[in-house]
């Protein structure tokens, strides 16, 4: 694996020469952090410059992305930009990351208009039962310092109730989306080749609390007539026999893989089983539907919104190994609702669709 070696003069050159273009050059939307490596919030920050007709700017752009760490993330850019105002720049876009929303809130106090998107909170089920303290700042920021922002967008219908309820915030609903151009491209008989694997359950996701990947091995270990596979960064059968003693032989873990790979995978699959604990308004949902594969997600908002609460999917009982059992044979019997999935994703999730709606919002004030 490549490392970034500190370079404080390349570094200072960078974020200078930044600064230069966000003067000569100003794009009217400024859109960051793009700092995540991985994961949902990444796909949507760069989706929205993908789609988007207006004049948008990642910060930083995806080229020096993988050169910048967590440190030139937090601590170099706010000394570069903590008095730096972008002229001729119209509309700041925050996700997630309070260092970037302090940047756009002293922004906004100079004319700038600051849209902030709500994507997920970090709740208990994120760090079994302990949230770390990067976690309770990022909540902290979301629910205090974002509710400043001139306008809030939540990515579910029940984000918007629940940050309404919980917090009394006001937020916009213009939904997380898919590139269905991607999903097209897959090719099932690729990872067929690939891997040798075929006539599988499939199953997306890091080694992450919130993911809850032992569901998952618990359901193949209750199913041995069927195989399964399991996609993802930090997964291994070495680490699933260690931390949960399972290592059901039905079970093959593959690890990460590229986008492209797991959209082969996908295609390649008999049926995609989501276990997760939370989701905002999961991605690889949207994928999947679009695949026109069978789904069982769990009885969590996130998931259970995104397939319209039994429209393109079904939906177990979290814990309940029995019920995710039945529902997956279930699943397996009625292709016709995986057929009408894909009906939905182009109609409320496609990104043709969303970036529509995020760039009408951006042009009330341009």
């Amino acid at each position: 694996m490549l490392c970034y070696k500190y370079d404080g003069f390349r570094d200072h050159n960078y974020y200078s020469s930044l600064i230069k273009q966000l003067e000569n050059q100003p794009p009217k939307i400024l859109i960051g952090p793009n700092s995540a490596e991985f994961g949902g919030v990444k796909h949507h920050i760069e989706a929205i410059e993908r789609f988007s007709s207006l004049s948008v700017m990642l910060m930083p752009s995806k080229q020096y992305r993988s050169r910048l760490t967590p440190y030139h993330f937090t601590n170099v850019f706010n000394d570069h930009f903590k008095s730096f105002v972008p002229r001729g720049t119209r509309v700041l876009h925050s996700h997630v990351f309070p260092w970037f929303m302090n940047w756009c809130h002293d922004c906004s106090q100079h004319g700038l208009t600051w849209l902030h998107t709500y994507h997920l909170n970090y709740f208990p089920e994120h760090s079994e039962g302990h949230p770390d303290y990067w976690q309770l700042e990022i909540n902290h920021a979301a629910t205090t310092l974002a509710k400043q922002a001139t306008a809030r967008i939540s990515v579910s219908k029940w984000q918007v109730e629940y940050f309404k309820s919980t917090y009394d915030i006001d937020s916009i609903y213009i939904p997380n989306g898919v590139d269905v151009t991607i999903c097209d491209k897959a090719n099932p008989k690729r990872f067929v080749r690939q891997t040798g694997l075929s006539n599988f359950v499939l199953y997306v996701g890091r080694n992450d609390p919130v993911k809850n990947p032992l569901e998952f091995v618990k359901l193949a270990q209750a199913n041995p007539k069927r195989n399964f596979v399991m996609i993802g960064g930090g997964l291994s059968s070495e680490l699933l026999q260690k931390k949960y003693q399972l290592k059901p032989t039905n079970l093959k873990v593959l690890g990460s893989l590229s986008l492209q790979s797991t959209q082969d995978a996908i295609a390649a699959s008999d049926a995609v089983v989501v276990t997760s604990y939370r989701e905002g308004l999961p991605t690889l949902v949207m994928e999947v539907m679009a695949a026109q594969k069978p789904l069982v997600v769990p009885d969590e908002a996130g998931s259970a919104e995104a397939i319209g609460f039994g429209e393109g999917g079904f939906i177990y009982s979290l814990g309940n190994i029995d019920d995710l059992s039945r529902k997956l044979e279930q699943s397996l019997q009625n292709c016709e609702i995986a057929e009408r999935a894909r009906d939905r994703v182009l109609r409320e999730y496609d990104w043709r669709v969303v970036a529509p709606q995020l760039d009408n919002l951006y042009s009330q004030f341009l």
